[in-house]
């Protein structure tokens, strides 16, 4: 329920996983151009790898007022490789910290 003088807007949620380095390279400064925000999903410990995003990078998306989301995993493996409930437990700490 709105008040009489509030206006509804349409709302999208533009997200990208993975950290993938063109992510910054390509919709970064596309998205910005346009003045539009997106979120990204980060696996602690792809940050930095071959092809992904570095912590610099990572800081003025955020910084620039885009959502960051933490993946379940540290490694971006499905939790349910993990070989028991108390390691899936572990790992999400592990994320958390």
């Amino acid at each position: 329920m709105t008040a009489a003088n509030e206006t509804l807007h349409d709302v999208a949620v533009i997200g990208f996983d993975d950290i993938l380095r063109t992510q910054y390279t390509d919709a970064f400064p596309y998205m910005q151009a346009r003045n539009v925000k997106g979120g990204f999903h980060i696996a602690p410990g792809k940050i930095g790898g071959p092809s992904r995003l570095m912590l610099a990078q990572l800081r003025e998306m955020y910084n620039a007022g885009w959502d960051c989301y933490l993946n379940g995993s540290y490694d971006d493996d499905l939790m349910t490789t993990r070989p028991t409930l108390a390691a899936a437990l572990a790992e999400l700490q592990k994320v958390r910290d």
